[in-house]
């Protein structure tokens, strides 16, 4: 069940609310309920209107206008983290690829996303009435999105519509429909999906999941393109909705230069003692768990840097104390893009050790691997799903057994025993890098099934005629 809390900002309090605490609160304000059930109504029957009223591919002009409409909301982990990177990243892939950027978005954009960008609208604020409910707030939003991006779409005359996909989030369809733009969906998961088996909702919130099928299905069936990070999130693409022939799996990458002007000054640093890096956000399989038993079972002059924060972060402090390697971590919480790099560059091994995910294939693309390769420190990782596809065991990583700490704390030692402490296996994926995985060229893989995609929806409608 996810915790709810009050925020006072004139108090400068938050306090954890009990569901009754939540139920008494709801019910002191019928006016707000009714308004926010209206606004969702009006926006439940914008779909269903919308959804049926465009049959036929719409008219586009032969040439993609070298412009992206970029509509994203901001990450949970604040302004660094996969959410950041990814946008980021294939946003100056477009860039590099000659396209002007403008971006949809409800708060100012992190530096990280910032530098990328050409013009920006700043979706309106919503009333208080809409935000009654986080699902209520998912929907409503659609509105002030659309108007953002349909001021942003007479200025940037976009030739691609890039939304990444969201809870309850249809609005880049109907930006791309009036604008002429196509309309690219960024799917990385199903929200339907992560709610009906991670998610701990209300019986109140369950009446809003048919509609978060609904729409889910409909982003996914009218996409130009679903860019799927990985061959498990396309097949999640394909079951909840998406044309085959219109999935195409483009992993994470990386901006390899500006990796590397953080990590370059220190990559030829020495610190007294071994230093193991990690990043993440603490997330169930991010297996910082994992990583915490495997330094019990390494030597003791082994220290662990662990950069970012989340929702297991005091869990895994609890562990590391109950362990007695506490006084060997050093937690740094959420650092800037930049500055976690640095960091990392300046580590002996950098490891990912991620856990398979409870009842799904795993289906996620790290960014941090890309960015680890990019480093050029050499690498223990899971050899799970994708991470084992891109990492090549002995000659770009050393790659484990998911979930065993064991086998973790023999990998990482392994490549600390190698000549030159591994570098060889760091150098390789760097070169990997640079030669395989960087936003220019998952960009550039976009726009070439785009350009292609005019005749495949054509033929899709003749078909179906």
């Amino acid at each position: 069940m996810r915790d709810r809390f009050l925020a006072d900002d004139a108090a400068g309090t938050v306090r954890k609310l009990s569901p009754v605490d939540v139920a008494a609160r709801v019910a002191q304000i019928p006016g707000a309920v009714a308004g926010g059930l209206t606004a969702v109504s009006l926006e439940a029957i914008r779909f269903l209107v919308s959804s049926n009223s465009h049959r036929s591919p719409p008219d586009r002009p032969s040439d993609l206008r070298p412009a992206v409409l970029a509509i994203w909301f901001g990450d949970s982990g604040g302004t660094v983290g996969g959410s950041v990177t990814h946008i980021s990243g294939i946003l100056r892939g477009f860039r590099q690829a000659g396209f002007r950027i403008g971006l949809v978005t409800l708060d100012p954009p992190p530096p990280q996303l910032s530098t990328v960008i050409d013009d920006i609208e700043l979706a309106e604020p919503l009333p208080p009435r809409a935000r009654l409910t986080s699902d209520v707030e998912c929907v409503v939003v659609n509105r002030a999105v659309r108007k953002a991006a349909r001021r942003l779409a007479r200025r940037l005359e976009p030739g691609i519509v890039y939304q990444r996909h969201r809870t309850f989030l249809v609005a880049g369809v109907e930006v791309a429909r009036s604008s002429g733009a196509q309309f690219v969906l960024e799917w990385n998961a199903s929200e339907a999906w992560t709610r009906e088996n991670w998610e701990g909702v209300l019986p109140i919130e369950r009446v809003f999941n048919p509609l978060l099928t609904a729409m889910e299905r409909h982003v996914a069936a009218v996409a130009d393109l679903v860019v799927a990070v990985s061959a498990r999130a396309a097949e999640s693409g394909r079951e909840r909705g998406g044309v085959e022939s219109r999935i195409v799996v483009v992993p994470n990458g990386v901006d390899v230069e500006t990796v590397d002007a953080f990590a370059a000054p220190f990559r030829n640093s020495r610190r007294p003692s071994t230093r193991i890096g990690w990043i993440g956000t603490f997330g169930h399989w991010h297996g910082a768990e994992v990583l915490i038993h495997a330094l019990a079972l390494l030597d003791h002059d082994i220290e662990l840097l662990l950069i970012g924060d989340g929702s297991l972060r005091r869990d895994c402090e609890s562990l590391a104390a109950e362990l007695g390697v506490a006084g060997r971590i050093e937690w740094t919480g959420v650092l800037p893009h930049a500055s976690a790099v640095a960091r990392l560059a300046a580590c002996d091994v950098l490891v990912s050790p991620h856990t398979p995910l409870p009842g799904q294939d795993f289906f996620g693309s790290p960014t941090k691997i890309f960015e680890y390769m990019a480093i050029g420190r050499p690498i223990v990782a899971s050899a799970l799903g994708q991470i084992a596809e891109v990492l090549e065991d002995g000659r770009t990583a050393k790659l484990v057994t998911p979930g065993d700490p064991r086998a973790l704390a023999e990998g990482i030692a392994e490549v600390l025993g190698l000549p030159d402490r591994g570098r060889a296996l760091g150098d390789a994926a760097r070169r990997e890098a640079r030669e395989r995985h960087t936003w220019a060229q998952r960009a550039r893989t976009i726009v070439d099934h785009l350009e292609n995609v005019g005749v495949t929806r054509e033929r899709e409608f003749t078909d179906r005629a």
